[in-house]
């Protein structure tokens, strides 16, 4: 999920909506997050 943001760095992660979680070093479920993205200049 991306938000637009002037405040943050493109790229930045804003909120981790879900944890991720690993078992004995295997991904199970990766990390949902909310990353910055530069606003449309249109």
């Amino acid at each position: 999920m991306q938000f637009e943001s002037d405040e943050h760095e493109e790229g930045t992660v804003l909120e981790v909506l879900q944890k991720g979680y690993l078992l004995n070093d295997r991904l199970l479920r990766p990390a949902t997050v909310k990353v910055s993205k530069k606003p449309d200049k249109s």
